[in-house]
This record gives structure tokens, C-alpha cells and sequence, in this order.
């Protein structure tokens, strides 16, 4: 039988010991690609505040269908079975849906509140990363707006989700005087929308022309088809793949011809509007997705969606991590497997091209430590100070995560 030494744990004889070694935690990126859609369903569930679908038979399983819309107008009152469908069509991996009433409970004069109180449910649901609400554009103007600010200050408190709003749109004519009425009505969505938050979301226009199973035409806003092609984007190369130049499948084009001209006009920020993006038909190409801006302005490090989206999946990964450092000690050692797991974690994102630069130290810096971001003070009030910088691919400049974390004393 081996022996060891019972005071300093060595062995004594000869023999098979088993040494144990507590693992590191290590930095684990989360998840991006999976969306929550709210709205109108044909069916309900008790209590519903989010369930995964992964198919279409999955979620009329749950929600039903369209109903009768056979002789319904070219946009349908409700959209969700609608745009889950082409969703999925368009390679849309699982995806939550909240219901907020069945079709008999949509009345002009409910507005703006289910759709809020369904957005403040979301607090308890941690894993959506992009928030759709295709329904939202059959409401008053005044209501949708509403509900899209409320939409955005809730993404801002919850760094990792991000809003992909459509533009609401009654202008279908495609001649000249068409354009220019389609475009003044995206001038005034974009005037109207508030101030804050605003990298915290996309919008997207115009509406797509499709048929129903029935073979009858109808409008679909378009962030459905962009939420399956940012899950496509996320699963085969990663989050900072910019959503941009993907074609669209199945069988929608745009109801509104847009050219370079009026593609500029609606993805810059003339007068501080924020930025749309645009669907666009080319010959031999089909439908495709164009720009990928935030609806943050030009001056903010947050306009280009890849960089808001790869920060955020950074600063949740991040925080998840430091959540296992709560109870340790504020020492060095503690501050050396800190650095030594978040460096392993951002080599292995700049390898992946998640990061520019030609070496680690051009495309990475991770701080901590007494006197590096932290004094004697800050220690004594148990506080933990982390500096990381990042050079993330668009912008082409830094951006400084801090982090502050309450340690035991």
C-alpha cells in the first residue's frame, strides 16, 4: 500500500497516487444568435413568457397559424406567423416567441402596452440576444415609436440583446414621385425616434413582397429575414461578422426599388438622423441585405452592428467570468489568474478574427492590479478594478472595457 508523509502530503513508498488540481475557470463566450420575437398568436399558453420553437411545425404546435386571411389586405394585422416562417426559410436556427394575446385580443386602444409589458417579461428570460417585434409596425405611429424606445433603453440595461426594428412603410408606388414619398416617410420614422440608446438597435427597410401558403401575396417587414441572417452570420464565423451583402432566400424582393442615391440619403446621418438600412434587389444576384449600421451617429464607436454586438458578447462573457471571482481574495494572485484566463480568451477570439492586429499586444491589453488600475483605497473598500482595451475590426480604433467587481475583505 503507498504512503504518504501525513504533514506535508509526500509520498513516502513507492506506488500510484492520484493528485488533484482545482481547475481555472475559463472564459466562455455567450451565446449571440438566438432571437426573441413578440406578438400576436393565433393560440396562447398560460403564463406565457417565452417559448423556444425550433421549426415552423414546432410553432403552430404551440401558437397555430395565420388564420383566415384569405381575402385580407397586402400587410396582414398580424405578422409573427408570418415572418417566423420566412425566419426559418432563411436558415433562423431556435427562437423564442412571446405571445401577447391571441388575434381577438388586438384592439386599437390596447396599443403601446402589451407589447412594453412584454418587453419588461424579458428580464427573466437571459439567453435572447436580438429582440423582433413584427407586429409592432400596425401600430399608431405614436404607439410604435413608444414602444421602440421603451425596446431600446431595455437593450442598453441588457448589453448582450439588441432591437431589429422595421420601418413602417404605407408607400408602395415605384415610380419617381413613389420614392421620393417613401422616402420622406423613412425621413420622419427617423426624426421621430428618440435620441438615447441608439446603438442598441437596427432598422431596416423596406417591406419584402411574398406569397402565403395560399399563394396570395402579402408584405413582410424585413428584420425577420435579417434576424435569420445574423444567426447564419454568428454560428458559421462569429458574432463580428458584419450582417451585409447576404442574399435573402425564398421567394421576397423589395416592394421599393432603391438605388445608390437614395441608399446613401437612408445610411448616412444627414441633419443627425439616425442611419436605416436597406434590402435591395440586384439583376443575377437576387435579394440582398445591405449596410450594417447601428442607429447610432458617425461620431459614436457603436455605428457599425459588428462592433456594438462583438463588444457585447465580450462584456457578458467577461462579466460572467468575474461573477467566479466575487469570493477570492484582492491579492496578486487573484489579479495573475484573472489575466491569465481573459488573455486566453481574447488570443482565442483574435485568432479567430474577432480582433485586428498582427500580434496579441496590437489587438488586445489586459489591466489589473495596485497601482496598474487599482490604489491602496480602492483595495481596502474591497473593490476589483479591470481594464480591458480591444481593437475590434470596425471601428478601426480601441474601445476600453472597465469593469468594477465588490470583493470579499
Amino acid at each position: 500500500m503507498a504512503l504518504k508523509n501525513n504533514r506535508t502530503n509526500t509520498p513516502v513508498t513507492p506506488g500510484v497516487y492520484t493528485v488533484e488540481f482545482s481547475a481555472e475557470p475559463a472564459v466562455v463566450a455567450v451565446s449571440t444568435s438566438v432571437p426573441v420575437f413578440i406578438g400576436y398568436t393565433q393560440k396562447t399558453l398560460p403564463a406565457n413568457n417565452g417559448i423556444m420553437v425550433h421549426n415552423m411545425d414546432h410553432y403552430r404546435h404551440h401558437f397555430g397559424t395565420a388564420g383566415d386571411l384569405a381575402d385580407g389586405p397586402l400587410l396582414p394585422p398580424f405578422l409573427l406567423y408570418y415572418c417566423m416562417n420566412y425566419y426559418f426559410l432563411n436558415g433562423g436556427g431556435p427562437a423564442y416567441i412571446v405571445s401577447i394575446g391571441d388575434y381577438s385580443k388586438f384592439t386599437a386602444e390596447n396599443g403601446a402596452r402589451p407589447f412594453i409589458n412584454a418587453v419588461d417579461k424579458l428580464d427573466n428570460l437571459k439567453e435572447p440576444a436580438l429582440l423582433l417585434m413584427p407586429d409592432g409596425v400596425n401600430l399608431e405611429k405614436e404607439d410604435y415609436l413608444q414602444v421602440l424606445n421603451h425596446a431600446l433603453a431595455h437593450c442598453r440595461n441588457h448589453p448582450l440583446r439588441f432591437l431589429l426594428l422595421d420601418v413602417p412603410q404605407t408607400t408602395l408606388d415605384s415610380t419617381n414621385a413613389g420614392r421620393i414619398a417613401f422616402q420622406a416617410e423613412v425621413n420622419d420614422f427617423r426624426s421621430r425616434l428618440a435620441t438615447q440608446h441608439l446603438e442598441s438597435g437596427a432598422a431596416y427597410t423596406p417591406y419584402l413582397s411574398g406569397t402565403t401558403e395560399q399563394a396570395r401575396i402579402l408584405l413582410v417587414p424585413p428584420a425577420c429575414v435579417m434576424a435569420a441572417q445574423f444567426t447564419r452570420a454568428d454560428l458559421q464565423v462569429g458574432v463580428w461578422k458584419a450582417p451585409s451583402g447576404l442574399t435573402v432566400d425564398g421567394d421576397l424582393e423589395p416592394v421599393q426599388d432603391i438605388d445608390d442615391n437614395l441608399q446613401e440619403e437612408l445610411n448616412s446621418d444627414p441633419d443627425g438622423l439616425p442611419p436605416i438600412n436597406t434590402i435591395r434587389y440586384y439583376d443575377g444576384i437576387g435579394t440582398t441585405t445591405w449596410s450594417a449600421r447601428t442607429l447610432a451617429d458617425r461620431d459614436s464607436p457603436f455605428r457599425h452592428i459588428a462592433a456594438r454586438r462583438t463588444a457585447s458578447m465580450m462584456e457578458s462573457s467577461i462579466r460572467n467570468y468575474l461573477n467566479h471571482s466575487r469570493l477570492e481574495t484582492n491579492t496578486q494572485y487573484t489579479w495573475d489568474h484573472m489575466k491569465r484566463g481573459l488573455r486566453s480568451f481574447l488570443t482565442d477570439l483574435w485568432k479567430a478574427g474577432a480582433l485586428q492586429g498582427r500580434q496579441e499586444s496590437a489587438a488586445f491589453n489586459v489591466r489589473v492590479g495596485l497601482g496598474e488600475t487599482m490604489s491602496e483605497a480602492d483595495i481596502e473598500a474591497g473593490l476589483l478594478i479591470l481594464e480591458i482595451d480591444a481593437a475590434l475590426l470596425r471601428p478601426t480604433e480601441f474601445i476600453t472595457l472597465h469593469f468594477t467587481r465588490k470583493m470579499v475583505s
